[in-house]
């Protein structure tokens, strides 16, 4: 059943993906766990497809969309701009050309309800072409730590599920960098927060010639 405010929020920002970003989209309705909402800023895309992916997308119930007038190109800022609108009790990042596995929302939030001294829960994720076709298993974020996490990215952002109170100890997506937010946000995080790694792969990450 649907809570009246959801458990969890995804927050997406979009740019001139149209084909991505409706596979993004069609992985949260396959949710078994139908209790999300997801937030979408489209940062001022020119591919007149997007704007038909976004109306196909508010057909749902859970779906809110925002329309810049112009290209900002920060994803942190956006991110910041879709977590002050959130309602979830947590959050996770859903690239535009990426994916969540059917079980995500199931299980990792199962995490964070049966433990409140979690904040952070991770899991591996597929590693795939621009077509989609699986390459790799990454679970570098097995190895989540505050040393290892200073020295190189262990989680990609979309294979996270955060605890909506965490920003308000960490802070926001820092605004003054344009790439690897979310490993400098959990490299502010695993010295404070509570983190655990599942062990299963819940997300896809595909690599393409737009990759940032």
């Amino acid at each position: 059943m649907i809570s009246v405010l959801p458990k969890v929020s995804f927050v997406t920002c979009t740019y001139n993906r149209p084909r991505y970003l409706r596979e993004a989209i069609e992985s949260l309705r396959r949710q078994t766990d139908p209790d999300w909402e997801h937030l979408i800023y489209d940062d001022a895309s020119t591919d007149i497809r997007v704007a038909e992916t976004l109306a196909w997308a508010k057909e749902g119930p859970r779906v809110r969309v925002w329309r810049g007038d112009r290209n900002v190109n920060q994803p942190s800022k956006l991110w910041n701009f879709l977590l002050d609108r959130v309602r979830g009790r947590y959050v996770s990042c859903l690239d535009d050309d990426n994916t969540k596995l059917p079980e995500f929302v199931a299980r990792m939030s199962a995490e964070l309800e049966a433990n409140t001294a979690l904040d952070v829960v991770t899991c591996g994720w597929f590693v795939t072409d621009s077509d989609g076709v699986v390459c790799s298993e990454d679970h570098l974020n097995l190895q989540t730590s505050f040393e290892g996490n200073r020295q190189r990215s262990t989680c990609d952002g979309g294979s996270t599920l955060i605890r909506r109170s965490a920003f308000d100890r960490v802070g926001y997506f820092a605004e003054d960098i344009r790439t690897n937010e979310d490993w400098d946000w959990l490299r502010r995080s695993v010295e404070i927060l509570g983190v655990k790694n599942v062990g299963e792969c819940l997300a896809t990450y595909r690599t393409h010639s737009s990759n940032r």
